[in-house]
């Protein structure tokens, strides 16, 4: 039986929890969260430990893995003390609030040898498994994103996200999820990205002293494998809508990461490979869950080769969303 903890509980932790509590073998044994309220709500409704302090959590509940939901300033602490425990963590994306502190969790996660990935969940998606099954080793010329919602337009979100200096806004929030998707597409080792220029604005929504970020950008990359992208992130646009595509010579591929508004959890990969119309509708999946239960196979198992983004590639992904962030306040280009 695996024993779970879970720092955090937003959004996200309830989404894994709902997934978790449907696993055989598995028991959410304690939650945490400095929100007294919140986390006896969420103790109660899951029948699970509540606690307030983490390191009391881990020091009482003998755990063998913990989820980390926290904000994205606050995964340090929670890793560290985890690792020293030897649990391992699956960790909410970005893998970090900066590339310091980064670094310093990549340092301890190889130092302990614990079981650690994060939480970009597009590459356990069917599309984009089956995207990169087809293009093998071929090289991707251009790549066209896009992500655009109306999260910044909907008065029920929590505020701290359009606090730059809390969330990092939405480069660092959201379009994290594409850009690590198509850096997992475009190489089959890295995706390493040599260079970029991001630009953003608010024509949608002003900024205040309470919201601090742009309501929308573009990101110019090219990767040091040749392949050019250009991004469309948005907060302020409904409905969602959220694809990536692939053009070369030899295919246009479309992988749709919600094929219908509001559906966060399954893909599509349509259009042409070497002049053969393709379709593939993942209608079934919720690639939240493959995620999750690939991460519980890498624990049961103690095989980090299931995990599709450890942390120190997660970090990479991280490194060029913060430059990206520094080139919409720098108004130039950036060199990763």
């Amino acid at each position: 039986m695996l024993k779970i903890g879970v720092v955090g509980t937003g959004w996200i932790a309830t989404r894994h929890m709902d997934a978790l509590i449907k696993e055989e073998g598995v028991q959410i044994a304690a939650v945490c969260d400095i929100n007294e309220k919140r986390v006896q709500e969420i103790a109660s409704k899951y029948g699970v430990v509540p606690f307030t302090d983490y390191v009391q959590m881990f020091n009482e509940s003998n755990l063998d893995m913990v989820l980390i939901c926290t904000p994205p300033g606050i995964r340090i602490g929670p890793i560290s003390e985890a690792a020293k425990r030897g649990i391992a963590c699956f960790i909410e994306k970005p893998p970090a609030f900066n590339e310091e502190e980064a670094v310093e969790i990549n340092r301890v996660i190889e130092e302990t040898g614990i079981l650690a990935g994060v939480g970009f969940m597009y590459r356990y998606s069917g599309a984009v498994e089956k995207a990169k099954e087809l293009i093998g080793d071929t090289a991707v010329p251009i790549i066209r994103s896009v992500y655009v919602c109306g999260l910044a337009i909907n008065p029920d979100w929590p505020k701290w996200f359009f606090n730059k200096s809390l969330s990092g806004g939405p480069l660092l929030d959201q379009a994290i999820h594409v850009i690590d998707a198509s850096r997992y597409l475009v190489d089959q080792t890295s995706g390493d990205i040599a260079e970029l220029q991001a630009f953003g604005s608010n024509l949608s929504i002003p900024k205040t002293d309470e919201f601090t970020i742009e309501d929308s950008h573009v990101l110019n990359i090219r990767y040091k494998n040749g392949t050019i992208q250009n991004h469309t992130q948005s907060w302020a646009i409904n409905p969602n809508y959220a694809n990536i595509e692939l053009i070369s010579n030899d295919f246009h591929l479309k992988i749709d990461l919600n094929p219908e508004p509001y559906a966060y959890y399954r893909s599509k990969l349509t259009g042409v490979y070497k002049n053969t119309p393709i379709h593939y509708d993942f209608k079934d999946e919720d690639f939240y869950v493959t995620e999750m239960k690939t991460f519980l196979e890498a624990v049961r198992t103690n095989n980090k080769d299931l995990i599709r983004s450890p942390y120190y590639d997660a970090l990479k992904t991280l490194r060029v969303m913060l430059h990206a962030n520094k080139s919409v306040e720098e108004n130039k280009g950036v060199l990763v």
